[in-house]
């Protein structure tokens, strides 16, 4: 396997797409059901070969991932390298980057940069390994999809604050 077997509850949310592969390899309901009985390394096979094309299929296209803990919050733009932009608060402060409402104030102008005794890190680094093995291992690590809107909006404010 390129990257791992999706899990029980992953598969479950991807149910539509697992059924449309099963069906392009002429394996209907039943046929699923008899090799999963029957032949369950077989089955577990076809899992493995489904899960690596879905990986790779959300790897292409996912270009902005975000890491957020509670005094930091690290956003990250991946094409041909990373280009990563690190938020930093004050530990004194009582702004949680992890609550929704919180990041919402912040990004939204709500509450002043000045006050979160923020730091902020730009940075770009080449890409070491595959984009999408360097990817994955972030996602791994605990990183969230996130969009360009989201990008483009911390872009802008740091741009604005620096």
């Amino acid at each position: 396997m390129k990257y791992r077997c999706l899990r029980r509850d992953e598969l479950e949310e991807v149910t539509e797409d697992f059924v449309k592969f099963l069906a392009s390899n002429s394996i209907t309901k039943d046929d699923w059901s008899r090799i999963k009985q029957d032949q369950p390394e077989a089955a577990q096979k076809m899992i493995e070969l489904f899960s690596d094309i879905f990986w790779d299929k959300v790897l292409e296209n996912l270009k902005w991932c975000q890491i957020r803990e509670k005094k930091s919050f690290r956003i990250f733009q991946i094409r041909d390298k990373w280009e990563m932009i690190h938020l930093k608060i004050a530990e004194d402060t009582p702004y949680d980057l992890t609550n929704p409402e919180h990041i919402q104030a912040v990004a939204g102008g709500a509450v002043g940069l000045a006050g979160l005794g923020l730091e902020i890190f730009t940075g770009t680094k080449a890409l070491v390994k595959d984009r999408k093995r360097e990817l994955f291992e972030m996602l791994e690590s605990g990183a969230m999809p996130c969009s360009e809107a989201m990008w483009l909006s911390w872009k802008s404010m740091t741009q604005q604050a620096g």
